[in-house]
């Protein structure tokens, strides 16, 4: 008579004990490997005399792909006010116009209560104000890239 193949129940137990374990490892790399990480850049662009700031803050966040996110504040007396979202070219291509970083953005107190942002080129704005907390803010971007390609716009209003 053949012998009859015997089933190993130790071996069995040691996979069933170790698939949970398993199971947690690779759903800790997938969660490493997805999970959404960010980084974040805070710059002091101008000063005024009466110690009011204008604040650039850069937000990259990644997981399969990069969001960028950059937001102009105006800082007195403790209290931060949107000026302007900006929507960084980081990697924006439009037909033969192509830019692989951001260009600096620039801030200036062009008076009492008037500040001067500037930069080479942008994406878009998401949001934009002419005045804030009573600081009248001019816009002196080179170029706008969604104004040369309307179809590739990301969104946001002016």
């Amino acid at each position: 008579m053949a012998d009859r193949a015997r089933v190993n129940w130790a071996g069995v137990g040691a996979l069933m004990g170790a698939l949970p374990v398993v199971l947690a490892l690779a759903g800790g790399a997938w969660a490493y490997w997805t999970w959404p990480r960010c980084e974040r850049w805070e710059e002091v662009l101008a000063t005024d005399a009466q110690n009011r700031s204008i604040r650039d803050t850069l937000e990259a966040c990644g997981d399969l792909g990069t969001v960028l996110k950059q937001t102009v504040e105006l800082v007195t007396s403790g209290k931060r006010f949107l000026v302007a979202e900006i929507i960084p070219t980081g990697g924006a291509s439009c037909g033969s116009t192509s830019r692989s970083a951001a260009s600096p953005l620039r801030a200036q107190w062009i008076g009492a209560n008037a500040i001067r942002l500037s930069a080479g080129s942008i994406a878009d704005f998401g949001e934009r104000k002419d005045l804030v907390a009573g600081v009248r803010i001019e816009y002196g971007m080179k170029e706008i890239m969604a104004l040369d390609c309307p179809a590739s716009r990301s969104g946001g209003g002016r």
